[in-house]
């Protein structure tokens, strides 16, 4: 979202989470009053008068404003910081020890962000704005979380009596090879 203000579909993803007590309900409201007005979520969002939920949708709003600021002035590895401390992700996350590799998987992304910049091979590479190399970079941890997941279903399938069903996308999928794959019939 913070790269397109008007992707709808990020914007339903992160309107309530950290939670910001912003319902189902509400987030159904504001995708009405944007395809009756014609603009994004984000905008009709933006033109919600005295009501409470314009009251939670403003401390959203500010957060995502500073990071599509940030997005096209901060360099990727300082982006990335920046984006974990504005959200919030990581005390969400840590309130749950289940959560506990979700923080793991975050301070991972900062590393990544970091070993890109030390790999980065052009001189501008410090200093360009994330909004330069931010899909790159997203692109190629998910290649490498699709590669981790590739080893593990190796080894899920050399232990014996460990049935697993993984499901993922086909974009995730592309490239990996798996043991067993199980057509679905027609009649099923």
């Amino acid at each position: 979202l913070a790269t397109n203000l008007a992707d709808d579909g990020a914007f339903r993803r992160v309107i309530n989470f950290p939670p910001r007590g912003i319902g189902s309900t509400s987030v159904d409201a504001i995708a009405e009053l944007a395809r009756n007005h014609d603009v994004s979520m984000m905008q009709a969002g933006a033109t919600l008068t005295k009501s409470p939920l314009r009251e939670k949708l403003e401390g959203f709003t500010k957060i995502i404003l500073d990071l599509f600021e940030a997005v096209n002035t901060l360099p990727l590895h300082e982006y990335i910081d920046h984006v974990i401390k504005e959200t919030g992700i990581v005390e969400q996350y840590s309130k749950k020890d289940e959560d506990k590799d979700r923080v793991d998987n975050v301070k991972e992304m900062v590393t990544a962000a970091y070993r890109a910049r030390e790999e980065a091979t052009s001189e501008n590479a410090l200093t360009r704005p994330a909004i330069e190399t931010i899909d790159e970079f997203l692109a190629s941890a998910s290649l490498e979380s699709s590669n981790d997941l590739a080893k593990t279903q190796d080894s899920n399938a050399a232990a014996p009596n460990k049935d697993t069903v993984t499901l993922m996308t086909v974009h995730a999928a592309k490239g990996l090879e798996f043991n067993t794959v199980k057509k679905k019939k027609k009649n099923e």
